[in-house]
């Protein structure tokens, strides 16, 4: 289903690996790298094969469903981090933007390790 909402050959470099990481998902995650409005990088991996976070989360839980996202919305969820808010909660970067009347959330946990990976955990809105 979501790839019969996408029309591949216009995608721009990022959303094609958006689309890859949602459509051929594998045990490598795909690293992000992203500067916000404020010149802060946000550096983060995306799962491709965790139910709890990353693509099985967004497409079990908010792709059609509750805090729901299209995949057009889903494949330019970097422009959440590029041009919105965000706040520090209990150890994650939550960024909000509000646009065309909605709010959207990106989750990223932020994770101390050896190789000081932040994954991203969840992108939803506030559509019922």
């Amino acid at each position: 289903m979501f790839c019969n909402e996408v029309d591949y050959s216009v995608l721009t470099e990022e959303q094609k690996r958006v689309y890859n990481a949602f459509v051929h998902r594998r045990s490598k995650p795909y690293n992000f790298e992203i500067t916000d409005k404020y010149n802060n990088t946000v550096r983060f991996v995306l799962y491709t094969n965790k139910r709890d976070d990353g693509v099985l989360h967004i497409l079990l839980k908010h792709y059609k469903g509750v805090g729901r996202v299209t995949a057009l919305e889903i494949l330019n969820f970097c422009d959440v981090i590029r041009k919105g808010d965000f706040d520090v909660v209990d150890n994650k970067i939550v960024y909000t933007l509000k646009q065309r009347g909605l709010t959207y959330q990106l989750t990223v946990a932020l994770k101390e390790s050896k190789t000081g990976t932040n994954i991203l955990k969840s992108f939803y809105s506030d559509r019922k």
